[in-house]
């Protein structure tokens, strides 16, 4: 989630002080992941930065079992899904009970708050949540199957029929379209003079 940056900047940090793992606001994030943890992994207690954009290039800003450190992103390969977001009013014991992905039982991830790592359920995107829809107003509308929008279906001499499904009328190709028309082709059927 990218929101607009807040002027000014965060007051220094003391790099000799020993901190407790608070999070008490939330930092723009750049892409990738922080390499997992080490189990029984002791890290230096320095807090060599505060958010990633205080990292050069693509390094984020990462635990390292006490202290954070810039730190190249791990490359992802695991389960799918990701991490869910942390409580930034979390505070933690500095655990580390797994050291990736595949040191988790079925698909679940190891996932750290920048000081625990634990085994954690993943969040699966909603591949519907960034796809935007038309807003569209017909009576019958519905969700296709592993569609993310609404469409509505087509009223015709008292059937109904699916967006795009072709039908014969005489000897004429008729096709639900978009928004619930009906388009036929225009032939003489039969010669009747009928179309």
């Amino acid at each position: 989630m990218f929101t607009e940056e807040k002027p000014g900047q965060c007051p220094a940090a003391d790099p000799d002080a020993i901190t407790i793992c608070l999070v008490e606001c939330e930092a723009k994030e750049k892409p990738g992941e922080c390499p997992a943890l080490q189990p029984d992994m002791a890290g230096i207690c320095i807090l060599g930065c505060v958010s990633d954009y205080a990292c050069p290039g693509d390094e984020k800003c990462c635990s390292n079992g006490c202290g954070y450190g810039c730190t190249r992103p791990k490359v992802t390969a695991g389960n799918p899904g990701r991490c869910p977001p942390s409580d930034p009013n979390a505070i933690t014991i500095c655990l580390v009970e797994c050291g990736d992905d595949n040191g988790c039982p079925g698909n679940q991830l190891c996932c750290t708050n920048g000081c625990h790592a634990s085994c954690t359920n993943p969040v699966v995107p909603d591949k519907c949540a960034s796809v935007a829809c038309l807003a569209i107003f017909c009576e019958g509308q519905y969700k296709p199957p592993g569609e993310c929008c609404f469409v509505c279906p087509c009223f015709y001499k008292g059937k109904k029929y699916k967006e795009g499904e072709s039908f014969m009328e005489d000897c004429n190709n008729c096709t639900c379209g978009f928004s619930g028309e009906v388009t036929c082709t225009k032939k003489v059927c039969g010669g009747s003079g009928k179309k």
